[in-house]
């Protein structure tokens, strides 16, 4: 039988940790009878293509391509950064039970017309939204945000647990995008984590 799968959205701004891999590893590891699967922002490289949007007058379609490309880009180095530890990464995480880093591309091969298809291409819609879809689409347990900063109200804990309403305040303080809410279905769990400082807080627990 297949073991419940997490969604873990993984901030671009957090590529700049040496200790990536291995932070990365022990957070699966924790996850005890879990399959994580994870999906990378598009951080500094998309950052680029929001300044080259305006700039070239790109439009909504060739930003939102080159927006994923960066996430691509992106996968490929935390893949890189797995295996060069000795991770297993999945090659197919609908049927593996290792963990998988989600190459954007392979979210057009489960895209069902019936449910509605892949988020719409502009710049309310980022890879903060495409998790919540992947975790809709694949009937994830839950979706982690992996994020730079505590949550906003503090905690002494570096793991939020957001409710519905939590959710719609981060949208309105711009700490995920606008179309989250619109994509994530109800019943998945979402939780904060503040990546930056989860190895320090986790070792004085």
């Amino acid at each position: 039988m297949p073991c419940p799968l997490t969604v873990y959205k993984l901030g671009g701004s957090l590529l700049d940790l040496p200790d990536l891999g291995e932070r990365l590893k022990a957070g699966f590891e924790s996850a005890h009878e879990e399959c994580p699967v994870l999906v990378v922002g598009g951080g500094a490289a998309a950052d680029l293509v929001r300044d080259w949007d305006p700039r070239h007058r790109l439009g909504d379609s060739a930003a939102h391509q080159l927006a994923i490309a960066a996430m691509e880009l992106n996968a490929r180095l935390v893949r890189i950064l797995l295996s060069r530890i000795g991770m297993a990464v999945g090659v197919d995480w609908q049927s593996s039970s290792e963990a998988d880093v989600v190459v954007p591309d392979m979210l057009r091969e489960i895209e069902n017309p019936a449910e509605g298809p892949v988020p719409e291409e502009s710049w309310e819609v980022t890879s903060d939204s495409l998790a919540a879809w992947l975790a809709g689409r694949c009937r994830a347990r839950r979706l982690v945000f992996l994020k730079s900063a505590p949550w906003p109200e503090g905690t002494s804990s570096p793991r939020t647990a957001l409710s519905a309403k939590d959710l719609q305040r981060a949208v309105e303080a711009g700490l995920c995008d606008s179309a989250v809410p619109r994509y994530l279905p109800a019943g998945v769990a979402v939780e904060w984590i503040d990546f930056r400082n989860w190895m320090a807080a986790a070792q004085t627990c």
